[in-house]
């Protein structure tokens, strides 16, 4: 049996991510092509029954994160091993973009000693978008949204960009911790989800799947 593929979609608030999971979800699916998929939400259930309510630090919310990772990935591998392909709608990336001030080199130092135990994904997609489209969608979801949420959005898509500064919309590339990945336009999700969707499977099966095309 062929081993699934794991992938993780990252990318700030408002920025298309668990839409485009899902959609991949349904291809995939639907399609039957290459195998099924699975779309796993981060944080778990459990984990966000245990944060729910507690004043944690932000030192403690990251612990917390990398613990929910590690702790899921026997799950992910055995969903692997039966070649269902698995969609992270948010890995450890979304730890070194949210919880640390600065995606810097010393962030990304401290990262590393976390990641043995967690699995490395396949593929990573960074839905980037602006800071005033997202919060835009975040508005038009929620209604009324933090005062400080935009100066929040603008560092945190700073930190990714960092993060993926050698990968480039259309061309993969590597990020700072060695995976693959490519970054997608979501600003185009408010033209049309359904060509941007088309397009992000074409490059997904280009990298994972050539010879299945």
């Amino acid at each position: 049996m062929i081993r699934g593929k794991f992938i993780a979609v990252e990318g700030i608030d408002g920025s298309g991510k668990t839409n485009m999971c899902a959609y991949l979800r349904r291809h995939y699916n639907r399609t039957g092509a290459y195998t099924n998929a699975k779309v796993m939400h981060f944080p778990s259930p459990v984990m966000q029954r245990y944060m729910e309510g507690k004043d944690l630090t932000n030192e403690e919310e990251k612990l917390c994160y990398l613990a929910d990772f590690a702790e899921q990935t026997p799950l992910i591998n055995r969903y692997l091993d039966l070649g269902i392909n698995v969609i992270a709608d948010r890995w450890y990336y979304s730890t070194a973009a949210y919880q640390f001030e600065k995606a810097d080199e010393k962030t990304v130092k401290q990262m590393k000693k976390f990641l043995g135990g967690i699995l490395r994904p396949d593929l990573v997609i960074i839905m980037d978008i602006s800071p005033k489209t997202a919060l835009a969608n975040i508005k038009k979801r929620e209604g009324k949204v933090a005062k400080t949420l935009f100066l929040k959005l603008y560092v945190i898509r700073n930190n990714y960009i960092s993060l993926f500064e050698d990968c480039f919309l259309g061309y993969r590339g590597k990020t700072v911790f060695g995976d693959t990945a490519f970054l997608v336009d979501a600003e185009r999700g408010n033209v049309s989800w359904k060509a941007l969707h088309i397009d992000t499977v074409k490059r997904i099966n280009e990298i994972l799947f050539p010879s299945r095309k």
